[in-house]
């Protein structure tokens, strides 16, 4: 029974076995492709799942780099804390940060560009602003260059929230900007900018662009209180206005100059010392102006009446405000006379009146009258509608003069039109009657001349007026007047618009203001057309002002205006300002004649030259001398510091301002390349990695020098392929440049490719390569295809740039006949028939017959290779074959092979080979398929050896 068992159990374990062998027998096995890319996607999840988690956990922020080597990089300490566990603890009080460089890591430019850590300088006076990437082991495995950095020291001005002006720069604060007093961190927000600083601090900025990361300030700001005698009077500190009196202000700590001035009162000015946190005290005490009011009458004894109020009898004199005033004089017997005076301040005004009896009296007079009722007056103005008119005594005084409808103006009636042609500066002479009207009157000297504009300037009685700097002449009794009464001749200024009368230009009788400046501030200092605008350097700081691009300015000298673009810097300018700090006229005191920019290449006491101007330049003890934004003197020159150098000649220099010392200058070569849309010249750096994609700027009428020919030239003159040396400062500003490749040649056209080592275009214009050649408009490393648009450069017929306008690449290539140029290419070969476009800038070269030309001049009939790019459109032709006798024309008559075909030239005779091709509409026919009337193009070895015929398309 056992045993039984025992079998059965073994024949059981048999079959069991017997069937997982044939289950495992019809399973497939795993392929080890299947199982490799399963461990490569395993790997890749795990690798990205670190990546991912390693910057889930990196730090970036933005910050100024002091130093990097190759292990460390030293920047300020960011705001936050978020690196403070990564910061040793003997740096933790320190205001800088150094963290080890990761084992691997990447840096990368402004651009995005990747660089070489080498290439990546960072030095005393020459930080960066990057963006560091940390990782989550306190390692820098990111850095990216932010920009041009920028570090300027200055007076702060608060203008919006988180704006300030400091040297003429507006500067941004950020949300993580560092704030410091004396090196010591004070404010970590850009939202504690008006907590923190006041306008008149003096800070140090650091950052990017227009952005601040560090603001340090170096010296707190005073307070100044200023008040006067007058309440309400406006004050100006160091002519800017700050608000009315008494008022306390924050500026800067120094001599300060206050101008207090107040309607109807003298301006008082004067200095005040401010300190640094202190309090000063400022008391101002306006003078009152008054004029005098001198009246005398005939007869004396008259009661003078000013506006409304009794003030003596003729003759007296009265004190009063400066302005307008109505005088009346009246005298028991006599007719009353009233007359509107303006009185000058500090000025005695005389007024007269001469009066007339009543009841026919004819006792009067006045002036310089030929009878008892007879004058000679200058008029004034007149009013038809009242049919009045004013007259000027040569005394000086005025009056009212009455014409009625028995008035005669040389024998005829005085009429509205009359009074109307009665211009003010014309002399007339006037009879009254018993009345005081006008009986009768006559003209004596007449007006002819007329003129209206802007005066530009003045010299003594000459008016230069209008953009023609007309000069017109006032005589002695030259009447002026504004809309309020007459002024004095003296009291028209430059910028005041007038309208003059006169018998000629040199002689002006009358001048009507039509417009003044009114009240204005003067300020003058040194002119300097700067990249981020106008900058005015005075005697002891920089004027902070706007100076509108479209401003004009008065050329004195030159009799002329011009805008203020065009004005050198250096120029000494004074400008006319509103008390609302508005800019409304400018005049050159004078001008720089010579006006240089440039690295200082020579100095030895008073004497300079800078870059390549190859001029002595001699400056003095009276020398402005700036460096940046502080008043300095010329015992901080230095060889290498890039400035600009103005004066009237250039052996009186009176200006120089240093905008970057040595220390702060790179030297960049670089090429000329043409920026659509930009009317500077614009120059890309060129280094053995290829050329930057960020240009420089030069303006078009910017010096530079060209050593070559020992000269300077404008950089207008720069053409594409110029290669140029620049000296830049920190903030990527041009400050000097040189030539250092003059190109004297250019070309444009269809570049052909390279034929026995020359380079062609269009035209068969052949040209050498130097093996230096710069290629501009493709990706670093490529070189145009046939039938690109190229421009090329160079000297002495050898091409040192070339510039593709249009990249064409060619795709495919067909072979085989063409049949027609019109509309399209059609070709016909071995196989295929295509239908090519082009357009008109595709050309065609043969280079056995080494001619060339636009496609349309091909002859169908020819053998061509067409090149085609992806679009399938024709890139340049290859012409391997052309005949040596082509004729187009219209078939007369056919005799079997022969053929007759008139052509513009008449008819001609033709006889078609055995082996000839005839082809119409793309399709190959028969001899018999040719018929009387079609239009043909032929060419063959001569006209007996006709081989080809294509029907007109």
């Amino acid at each position: 029974m056992v045993a039984g068992g025992n079998m059965a159990q073994n024949a059981k374990n048999t079959n069991t076995g017997a069937s997982q062998g044939t289950a495992a027998a019809k399973r497939k096995p795993v392929p080890a492709a299947l199982l490799v890319l399963l461990a490569v996607l395993a790997v890749g999840a795990f690798y990205l799942g670190a990546q991912y988690y390693t910057a889930k956990r990196s730090i970036t922020f933005t910050a100024v780099a002091t130093a990097v080597d190759e292990e460390d990089i030293t920047f300020y300490k960011p705001a936050s804390d978020s690196l403070d566990k990564f910061i040793e603890d003997d740096q933790k009080g320190s205001l800088f940060v150094k963290l080890p460089l990761a084992p691997r890591y990447s840096v990368r430019d402004s651009a995005g560009k990747g660089i070489k850590l080498a290439d990546f300088r960072v030095e005393e006076g020459a930080e960066k602003v990057l963006q560091v990437t940390v990782n989550p082991q306190g390692k820098v495995c990111r850095i990216r260059e932010m920009g041009p950095f920028f570090s300027i020291e200055g007076t702060a001005t608060l203008k919006k929230p988180g704006e300030m002006d400091v040297g003429g720069k507006a500067v941004f604060a950020r949300s993580d900007t560092l704030f410091m007093h004396l090196g010591t961190p004070v404010g970590t927000s850009g939202e504690e900018l008006e907590s923190f600083l006041e306008t008149g601090d003096t800070v140090k900025v650091l950052g990017f662009g227009d952005e601040a990361l560090v603001v340090d300030r170096v010296a707190k700001a005073g307070r100044l209180s200023v008040t006067s005698n007058v309440s309400g009077a406006r004050v100006y500190v160091d002519g800017v206005l700050r608000g009315k009196a008494p008022i306390e202000v924050s500026c800067a700590p120094g001599e300060r100059e206050v101008l207090v001035r107040a309607d109807g009162y003298k301006d008082h000015r004067g200095t005040v010392q401010v300190g640094p946190v202190q309090a000063a005290q400022y008391h101002a005490a306006l003078d009152e102006i008054t004029g005098t009011l001198a009246a005398t009458s005939t007869p004396q004894g008259a009661l003078v009446y000013v506006d409304g109020e009794m003030k003596g009898k003729t003759p007296v004199k009265i004190p009063v405000r400066p302005g307008r005033h109505d005088v009346t004089f009246e005298m028991e017997g006599y007719y009353p006379k009233s007359t509107e005076v303006v009185v000058a301040a500090e000025y005695e005004q005389p007024v007269s009146a001469v009066l007339v009896r009543m009841a026919g009296s004819t006792q009067g007079g006045g002036g310089t009258a030929t009878s008892p009722d007879t004058r000679s007056v200058t008029v004034v103005s007149s009013n038809p509608e009242a049919m009045t008119f004013r007259g000027m005594y040569p005394a000086g005084y005025e009056d009212t003069f009455r014409v009625t409808s028995a008035t005669t103006m040389n024998g005829w009636p005085v009429t509205r039109s009359t009074l109307e042609r009665l211009l003010p500066g014309e002399e007339v002479q006037v009879v009254l009657a018993s009345d005081g009207s006008v009986a009768s009157m006559s003209k004596t000297a007449t007006l002819g001349f007329s003129q209206k504009g802007q005066v530009q300037a003045r010299s003594g009685p000459a008016l230069f007026i209008g953009d023609r700097w007309v000069e017109c002449s006032m005589a002695w009794n030259t009447i002026v007047q504004d809309a309020h009464g007459n002024r004095w001749p003296r009291d028209i200024s430059p910028g005041d618009t007038v309208t003059v009368y006169g018998t000629s230009a040199n002689d002006i009788r009358f001048v009507r203001v039509e417009n003044t400046l009114g009240e204005t501030v003067s300020v003058e200092g040194h002119l300097v057309n700067t990249p981020q605008g106008f900058r005015l350097f005075g005697d002891s700081y920089i004027i902070a002002m706007h100076i509108p691009n479209g401003l004009k300015v008065a050329d004195i000298q030159a009799k002329a205006t011009v805008p203020v673009s065009s004005v050198p810097s250096g120029s000494r300018v004074r400008f006319m300002m509103s008390p609302a700090q508005e800019t409304l006229w400018a005049e050159i005191v004078w001008k720089a004649d010579v006006s240089v920019e440039g690295p200082i290449s020579v100095l030895g006491g008073n004497l300079l030259k800078i870059g390549a101007s190859w001029d002595d330049l001699l400056m003095s003890m009276e020398t402005v001398i700036y460096h940046g934004s502080s008043r300095t003197t010329y015992h901080n020159l230095s060889i290498g510091d890039l400035v600009l150098a103005a004066g009237p000649s250039a052996g009186d220099i009176r200006f120089i301002w240093v905008q970057n010392d040595a220390l702060n200058v790179r030297v960049v070569d670089t090429v000329v390349q043409t920026v659509p849309g930009r009317q500077e010249k614009a120059l890309f750096e060129v280094t053995a990695a290829g050329m930057g994609s960020h240009p420089y700027y030069l303006n078009p009428q910017a010096t530079i020098g060209h050593p070559a020919a020992e000269k300077t030239i404008r950089a207008s003159a720069l053409e594409p392929g110029d290669r140029v040396r620049l000296w830049v400062d920190a903030l990527r500003e041009v400050v000097w440049a040189e030539v250092t490749d003059k190109v004297d040649f250019s070309a444009t056209g269809v570049y052909l490719g390279v034929h026995h080592s020359y380079t062609y275009l269009s035209g068969l214009r052949r040209y050498s390569v130097r093996s230096d050649l710069i290629v501009t408009g493709l990706a670093e490393g490529e070189y145009p295809e046939p039938g690109s648009t190229v421009r090329v450069a160079g000297t002495g017929g050898v091409i040192t740039y070339m510039e593709v306008l249009s990249d064409r690449r060619p795709n495919r290539e067909h072979k085989g006949t063409l049949l027609s140029t019109k509309g399209f290419l059609a070709v016909k070969g071995n196989w295929l028939y295509e239908e090519i476009p082009y357009d008109r800038n595709t050309w065609f070269v043969d280079w056995e017959l080494m001619v060339d030309g636009p496609v349309s001049s091909l002859f169908p009939g020819d053998t061509v290779t067409v090149h085609v790019d992806i679009a399938r459109q024709a890139v340049l032709v290859e012409r391997t074959y052309s005949a040596p006798f082509k004729l187009e024309g219209t078939i007369e008559a056919r005799q079997g092979r022969t053929l007759i075909v008139s052509d513009k030239s008449g008819k001609k005779t033709v006889e078609l080979t055995t082996s000839a091709r005839i082809y119409k509409n793309s399709v190959q026919v028969s001899l018999q398929d040719l018929r009387v009337g079609d239009k043909v193009y032929l060419s063959g070895t001569d006209k007996n050896a006709i081989d080809m015929v294509i029907g007109s398309w």
